[in-house]
């Protein structure tokens, strides 16, 4: 049994909803400005890729079964997942990111605004 495996799949979309959200952190929000040693943060984003693409990871219920909340994770895990982990398309000064949180916690959809990789509001 993986790490990625709960006792449900409510506990599976549960972990996968918080390594996504981290994600999301470290490609674009305040993560970027943790103070670690130099490549550190892009492995560990690499790591949480390849995790969250596993087939263990990926197994979402049918948005069409299951709880409300559920079905609200998991819409949002698939249309948010790729996101944290694509390369800006050309690399310039000044980026602008739409990211949409987690809407179980309530989690506000947020307008990242990067200058040169970083993000300036929490910066």
């Amino acid at each position: 049994m993986s790490s990625m495996d709960g006792v449900s799949g409510k506990r599976t979309l549960d972990n996968h909803a918080t390594l996504l959200s981290l994600a999301l952190d470290l490609s674009s929000g305040p993560g970027v400005l943790l103070d670690w040693p130099p490549g550190q943060r892009v492995t560990l984003l690499e790591s949480l890729g390849r995790l969250l693409a596993e087939p263990q990871g990926a197994s979402l219920p049918d948005t069409e079964a299951g709880e409300a909340d559920q079905r609200l994770r998991a819409g949002w895990i698939r249309r948010t997942g790729r996101q944290p982990f694509r390369r800006p398309a050309t690399p310039g000064r000044l980026r602008v990111e739409v990211v949409a949180g987690d809407p179980v916690d309530r989690e506000p959809v947020e307008t990242r605004i990067l200058l040169d990789g970083r993000p300036v509001v929490p910066a």
